[in-house]
């Protein structure tokens, strides 16, 4: 097997080679602009030379008897005589890219019976066939094209995380082998995991794998391939910790932290003042690193904000949003205003007491004052009344008596009156005490009067 990218084929590269049974070539010839050009058919050069007596297939040319398969894998033609002579040969597979057979290329094939046509049959009918071809326009074509059905799909995620990419295709007993590119195609490599020879590829990814490419080659049982699209491989850091809301006061320091996993790190803050519609880098000076801290104002309420982190490979992953609330700092105030009315109040309340207090002791005051003039007046008219009627009946004298004692009764009551009065409205005055004493006295006298 000769694979595709060989640039040249060397003459009587296969001299000598008397065992070999079956042939796999990137074109049929010496190289693909030697069959541009019909120039050294492959048939004359790779096997011309000496072959034993019996162990040829085409005489003077040195093709062994044993060759009786041949794939051809690339090119757009086979030129005039490629296979010239080769009555050895049953059965040939051509790739889809052929559009043109060159004359006499399958001539004196005699052997030839199977032609696999890795193409459909209404493409085929395009295809030119030169002159002197009978035994392959005789032999049996069969169109076994490869049907690749679901390319492999480009796929972004995070360092660490496993990944796959799958192909769907159809055809005769297909094998498959991933292969990936990390100079943008120009070279393949094959793929050594454990899934590169399935249809699914499965991987865990690093960050050294962005902008890789991947493909799958897939060839059947007749030695025809076909390489799939190509599908590109982003790796991101990865984020261990989002930011998280804030609801705080104005005039407060908050934090947004991000924790993320990655090479060559940087850190950039944004912000969006109309619900993520647009944003703006953040010029705090924490705005270029893992944590933004920031005082807050009543303004920035609503606000979201993101970090975006890029590596040193300069791929770049978003982390979530997080609100910021910000609330009036009014709840201080409130408890002050609250406080001060309520000192207002007891003070208010107190001096409303005292008033009532002094009022009270004031009333008590004029009261013992009044009763007292009354108790003096009655006194004065019971000693007039006494010497009055000193020479009076026994009747007389009880009837006064009696008057005095009434009189007496009712001054104690209003004494008692006075002092209940005192106790209740003030914790007394000394006026008011001396109130009490005078009432006391002024009972006192009247009895004695009487």
């Amino acid at each position: 097997v000769i694979n595709d990218g060989v640039v040249s084929i060397g003459s009587r590269c296969f001299e000598n080679c008397t065992s070999l049974q079956s042939l796999t070539l990137p074109y049929a010839g010496l190289s693909a602009d030697y069959v541009a050009k019909n120039s050294y058919p492959l048939v004359y050069n790779l096997f011309n030379g000496s072959v034993p007596e019996g162990m040829y297939s085409s005489s003077g040319y040195g093709i062994p008897k044993t060759l009786t398969t041949i794939t051809i894998t690339g090119g757009t033609r086979i030129p005039n005589e490629a296979f010239y002579g080769m009555t050895s040969l049953k059965s040939i597979t051509l790739p889809q890219t052929i559009t043109n057979i060159g004359n006499y290329a399958f001539y004196g094939c005699t052997g030839l019976t199977d032609v696999y046509i890795n193409n459909s049959k209404a493409n085929w009918a395009n295809v030119t066939i030169g002159s002197n071809n009978e035994p392959f326009i005789n032999a049996a074509k069969h169109f076994k094209m490869i049907n690749i059905k679901t390319q492999p799909k480009a796929v972004t995620a995070e360092t660490g995380k496993k990944v796959s990419f799958t192909v769907k295709a159809s055809g005769d007993a297909l094998t498959y082998q991933w292969q990936y590119s990390d100079n943008n195609g120009k070279t393949w490599k094959n793929s050594t995991a454990v899934s590169g020879k399935t249809a699914t590829l499965s991987i865990t990814v690093n960050e050294s794998q962005t902008n890789r490419l991947y493909r799958c080659v897939i060839k059947d049982k007749y030695n025809s391939k076909k390489a799939t699209s190509t599908a590109k491989l982003i790796v991101t850091p990865a984020i261990t910790g989002q930011p998280a809301s804030v609801t705080t006061t104005a005039g407060k320091k908050v934090s947004f932290k991000v924790s993320v996993t990655g090479e060559g790190l940087k850190y950039q803050w944004q912000y969006s003042d109309d619900n993520g519609k647009t944003w703006k880098n953040s010029t705090a000076v924490s705005g270029k690193t893992a944590t933004l801290s920031i005082t807050v104002n009543e303004k920035q309420t609503n606000r979201l904000y993101h970090c975006v982190i890029t590596n040193k490979y300069g791929v770049s992953v978003t982390s979530n949003n997080a609100k910021l609330i910000v609330k009036a700092a009014t709840t201080t105030a409130s408890t002050t205003v609250k406080t001060t009315k309520a000192t207002t109040t007891v003070k208010t309340t107190a001096k409303t007491t005292a008033k009532s207090t002094s009022k009270a002791a004031t009333t008590a005051k004029t009261t013992a004052k009044t009763t007292a003039k009354s108790t003096t007046k009655a006194a004065t008219t019971l000693k007039t009344t006494a010497k009055t009627t000193a020479k009076s009946t026994t009747k007389a004298a009880t009837t006064v008596k009696t008057t005095a004692k009434t009189t007496a009764k009712s001054t104690t009551k209003a004494a008692t009156t006075v002092k209940t009065t005192a106790k209740t409205t003030a914790k007394s005055t000394t006026k008011a005490t001396t109130v009490k004493t005078t009432a006391k006295t002024t009972a006192k006298t009247t009895t004695k009067a009487a």
